[in-house]
């Protein structure tokens, strides 16, 4: 594991740091990853379900009958998200580094740069 994540070290850096500098003058494109980070989050816990209602053909019909279609998923890919934020970034970074790498990067600049405290904000002592 530690080879493939050394394989992709440098880039997954560079990207992070282009990532921070525009959070950094856009919170929204912060907010966006998070957004794209939950939704991942929501379809693979989805499809978990999916899978376990295999075993249990009585929680499959009930599930097809009163869920399926109701929760839309859509397309969680950090990339895709990015295109329309910030396209020359996205196409810079699509297809150097595995989408899972890039979303959890995306996501931890994300959160550091929303919780980093405000220039200029009221200090409280």
């Amino acid at each position: 594991m530690s080879q493939f994540k050394n394989k992709y070290r440098k880039i997954r850096s560079q990207f992070s740091h282009d990532l921070l500098k525009a959070m950094q003058a856009n919170a929204a494109l912060a907010m966006l990853c998070i957004v794209t980070y939950e939704a991942s989050k929501h379809r693979s816990h989805i499809m978990k379900i999916w899978s376990m209602s295999i075993n249990h053909p009585s929680f499959q019909e009930e599930y097809k009958a009163k869920l399926i279609g109701k929760h839309l998923t859509g397309d969680n890919e950090i990339f895709r998200s990015l295109h329309f934020a910030l396209p020359e970034l996205a196409s810079k970074y699509r297809w150097k580094i595995p989408r899972d790498m890039a979303l959890g990067d995306a996501y931890g600049v994300a959160l550091s740069v929303l919780r980093a405290p405000k220039e200029g904000a009221d200090k409280h002592e």
